[in-house]
This record gives C-alpha cells, structure tokens and sequence, in this order.
C-alpha cells in the first residue's frame, strides 16, 4: 500500500485515492485491476491512516481510520474499502468515537474482524466504551458499554439484529 500527498493547502479538498491490485505471475507482477479519483475519504488532500486487512476467504480490504477535529469536538469513523464486482467500493462507513473536549465526555470503539462460517466474509464486531451525556436536558454524564455486530449482506456489511 502506497499513499503520496500532491496537495495539502485544502482543508475542504479529499485526496485523489487510487486502488489497484496486483497479481504475482513468475517474476513479475501483474496489474489485475485499478480505479483511479476513488475520493470522498480524507481532508487536506491527505488518505486518512490505513491498513490492508483480511475480511474474508481470499477477501481484503484497507480499513481507515478517519478523525475530525473541529469546534472541541473530535469525531473518529472507519471507512472500509474493498473490491466487490470488479471496482473498488465502501462496504462499510461507521461511526467509532466521539468526543466533547469542553462538557468532558465521550467514547471511543474497538474494533474485530471475526471468521463466519457461515459466509465468505468475516463478521464484524464494534465494542464501544466511554461517557455520554445523562440527557438533553440534565447535566452530568453516565457510562456507555455497547456492542455491535456487522454482517454481510448484499454488496456491503449492514447493522446484524443479533450475534
């Protein structure tokens, strides 16, 4: 995985992303597929932080890590990219932190790729931690736990009702 910055003096601009695989044949190494100004994912003409992942048999994916800060109030979401019928796509964009730095909460998510046998593509598994508000209307703060699980389902992982 390569990334190159060609222009960071926008903070309103996404980078030009390109994806392309390659195939190993012999000696050489083979283009199989590529898809060039595959955007909407970064700020300041810079690719957030990313990882090649495994997310199923003979399945990968480059999972971002996108974070936001603006106004006190730091935003962290995951973007995951990976073929699906032969051109590039997001499969799955989610929310994973939040936090308010001036009213002293917020919570931050793990998250777990986990084997299905049931399917070709991994299970999904988002473990979230940290303080919100107690309500709209009172002050004060109280603990969240949650967990969510991501099946996949036509094209893209969605929201599973249960484990």
């Amino acid at each position: 995985m390569l990334t190159e910055t060609i222009n960071s003096e926008c903070h309103a601009c996404f980078p030009i992303l390109t994806f392309a695989i390659f195939q190993r044949q012999a000696e050489e190494w083979i283009l199989v597929s590529n898809q060039s100004d595959f955007s909407s994912i970064g700020s300041w003409g810079h690719a957030p932080p990313a990882k090649l992942i495994k997310i199923g048999q003979n399945r990968f994916g480059i999972l971002f890590h996108h974070n936001n800060i603006s106004s006190g109030i730091s935003i962290g979401e995951i973007i995951l990219v990976s073929e699906l019928n032969s051109e590039f796509q997001i499969v799955l964009h989610e929310q994973i932190a939040l936090r308010y730095l001036e009213e002293g909460w917020g919570y931050e998510s793990e998250v777990t790729f986990i084997e299905d046998a049931e399917s070709d593509w991994h299970k999904i598994q988002i473990t979230t931690t940290g303080t919100i508000p107690t309500s709209a209307t009172k002050q004060g703060v109280e603990s969240i736990e949650e967990e969510k699980w991501f099946v996949w389902d036509e094209g893209s992982y969605r929201l599973a009702e249960s484990n």
